[in-house]
């Protein structure tokens, strides 16, 4: 059962890995460099609280805990960016009505 864990723990970083790929080879980080900062920065952390739930059991509460409520408050600022740019780029035509 641990090695199911440890599969569906690392399958969410590979995913926005290979979507970080993705932005990259197609040139959107560009357009988008918050979103693209948002996605690394997931890929960064989840990868860091999988590695504080794996290898600290003794002080797991309170080491992930401070982790993730940190990365959750920076994961937020992130969000509101990327929302930010890409509202602007989806309604800029919109800019011109009264």
């Amino acid at each position: 059962m641990k090695y199911v864990d440890i599969a569906l723990g690392l399958f969410p970083p590979f995913l926005q890995t290979w979507l970080t790929f993705l932005l990259v080879r197609r040139g959107a980080y560009k357009s988008f460099p918050f979103f693209l900062t948002y996605t690394v920065f997931a890929v960064v952390a989840e990868l860091c609280k999988f590695a504080v739930a794996q290898y600290s059991q003794h002080t797991l509460t309170l080491r992930y805990f401070y982790f993730y409520w940190g990365a959750e408050a920076i994961y937020a600022v992130l969000g509101f960016l990327a929302i930010h740019e890409v509202f602007r780029r989806v309604f800029e035509n919109f800019n011109s009505l009264p």
